[in-house]
């Protein structure tokens, strides 16, 4: 009962946390560049976290940053996942209604069991296929809907962003059974800030913003450390696909208020059903996943 109270509340954590982000990367569109958004958002959001680590869970700012020299290719990895992730999701919300890039992004728990199926040889079961089948579907509705918008590039990037985000949350999935918390969100976002460095300079980079908008900036950063650290302590007893398979259920109705209420977006129906029938596919291969990881 308190494993499920656990994962319930970090999921619920991690939900808001997603939309708040969303929601500002919005509000402040382009005074800021993609490129800008991803290095604050983990350049501002590791200080955060970090902070908040050691402030309440001191021992963990003792005991942890210390890996092993073979572990670093894979947090390496992880944060290269991680930033491509980032990247492709700002790059998204710049184009894309705020709704439908959180709709599809429903998409990760169907990415994370085919990423486990092709790399790490798990099986994949009938009501499983049946889960992926139905998510199919509804992100076709969806991108239906960016393509209505005009919008190809966008929805290329609203598919990349929870693709990338599914394998970095198998991999951390891996590392957290042997390191602390700390570790598990320093590395990763140290690596991923190293990787989304370049990126001003290779495709340039501008801002023009406000004092207002700079604030917004500064609370996405602090929002993606909530973001990361609810997601971490759903992780802790429940794996990938479980925890991808609850997130969306709170983040659906979040978005839809969001984009209606404050950014005064079209949310239409297509994109609304594709988002409900993508929630149920996430919890068909969440279930069948705790037969086989003894989940949720």
């Amino acid at each position: 009962m308190k494993k499920r109270l656990i994962t319930i509340y970090g999921v619920l954590i991690a939900s808001f946390a997603s939309i708040v982000i969303g929601t500002l990367r919005k509000l402040i569109g382009d005074a800021i560049s993609t490129s800008i958004f991803a290095i604050a958002h983990y350049l501002i959001g590791a200080v955060a976290v970090i902070a908040v680590l050691c402030l309440f869970r001191k021992r963990l700012c003792i005991t942890g940053l210390s890996i092993n020299s073979k572990d670093f290719r894979y947090f390496i990895a992880i944060g290269f996942f991680l930033s491509l992730s980032t990247f492709s999701y700002f790059k998204a919300l710049s184009t894309l209604p705020l709704n439908n890039v959180v709709f599809l992004g429903f998409m990760a728990p169907v990415f994370a069991t085919l990423y486990e199926y092709f790399f790490m040889k798990e099986k994949i079961y009938k009501t499983t296929i049946i889960g992926i089948i139905i998510a199919l579907f509804s992100a076709g509705l969806i991108l239906d809907v960016g393509f209505i918008l005009g919008d190809a590039v966008g929805n290329f990037f609203a598919l990349l962003a929870p693709a990338s985000f599914a394998v970095a949350s198998v991999m951390l999935r891996n590392e957290e059974r042997y390191y602390p918390l700390i570790d598990i969100v320093f590395w990763p976002f140290l690596f991923a800030l190293m990787f989304v460095l370049p990126i001003p300079v290779i495709v340039g980079a501008h801002i023009t913003a406000t004092n207002m908008e700079l604030g917004m900036l500064l609370v996405m950063g602090i929002a993606v450390a909530v973001l990361y650290y609810g997601f971490d302590v759903a992780l802790k007893y429940n794996h990938a696909h479980t925890v991808t398979a609850l997130i969306p259920v709170v983040s659906l109705i979040l978005s839809i208020l969001s984009s209606f209420f404050i950014l005064g977006e079209p949310v239409r129906v297509e994109a609304v059903a594709g988002g409900i029938l993508m929630i149920l596919s996430a919890f068909i291969i969440g279930k069948e996943s705790e037969k086989v990881h003894h989940g949720f």
